[in-house]
């Protein structure tokens, strides 16, 4: 007899409970491309297997900056203050009280020589006459002056401007003319002219005539010798100028004496 085995009780069926609804998350575009081969896309988000690695560029050493070449500074020469009008004033020393403020004084010019004047020359000027070169020393270009001042002094006597030839024969000897300090010599000489006449002077023709012996004038060697002999002859007639003149011109000036020196002004 067969035993019948017991019927073993099936489990009631259980009720699932819905799952519940999960919000579908679009899937970027590179998670979406990686699964694109898989049967069915999970609505899950997927983490990818490994992290993403951020990409640095190798380090590299600093380079080390090279120091500008240097140049030598060489100091600026200290320029001298400039000296201002404000500085000027607190340098100036302040003035006493009834102290006349100093005054810049002008530039002084050199006024050129003026001709000699038309006028006699006086004995006290012609004590000391001017040394001219030579005769024999007179440049080519002095001799023609020279030659056309004589001209021009003979012409001016011609014409009874004495005062203009003397102006012209003294120019002459300024040159270093002999002939002209002669011929100067002779517009003084009494002897050419009239007693009573002012323009003679004796003492003024010995001197002019001493200097025309010096520059080599031989014939005023002779017009002086003859002068003295007419002063002689005149001093013995009583003329007193003519004994004068002589006295003085024959007498050697004597030196002074210290106590005579120390009186004269």
């Amino acid at each position: 007899m067969t035993t019948a085995e017991p019927e073993t009780p099936q489990p009631a069926s259980v009720a699932r409970a819905p799952l519940p609804s999960v919000a579908t998350t679009q899937t970027p575009d590179s998670v979406s491309a990686s699964g694109a081969g898989a049967d069915a896309p999970s609505p899950l988000w997927r983490l990818p297997q490994h992290p993403p690695q951020f990409w640095l560029p190798p380090a590299t050493a600093r380079p080390t900056p090279t120091p500008a070449a240097t140049q030598p500074v060489t100091p600026k020469p200290e320029s001298a203050p400039e000296t201002t009008r404000e500085t000027a004033k607190l340098e100036t020393p302040p003035l006493k009280s009834g102290t006349a403020a100093p005054t810049t004084a002008a530039p002084t010019t050199t006024a050129p020589k003026a001709a000699a004047p038309a006028t006699a020359p006086s004995s006290a000027a012609r004590s000391t006459p001017a040394e001219p070169p030579a005769t024999g020393q007179v440049l080519p270009s002095r001799q023609r002056q020279i030659a056309v001042l004589l001209n021009d002094g003979d012409a001016r006597l011609q014409e009874g401007d004495i005062d203009a030839a003397r102006t012209s024969y003294q120019n002459a000897f300024e040159r270093g003319s002999g002939e002209g300090a002669r011929r100067l010599a002779e517009t003084f000489d009494p002897r050419s002219h009239t007693p009573a006449s002012r323009q003679a002077s004796a003492e003024e023709a010995i001197l002019w005539y001493q200097d025309a012996v010096r520059r080599g004038d031989r014939r005023a060697a002779y017009e002086l010798q003859e002068l003295a002999t007419w002063l002689e002859n005149a001093a013995a007639s009583g003329n007193r100028e003519a004994r004068r003149v002589l006295d003085a011109w024959r007498t050697p000036a004597e030196p002074e004496t210290g106590a005579e020196a120390a009186s004269t002004p």
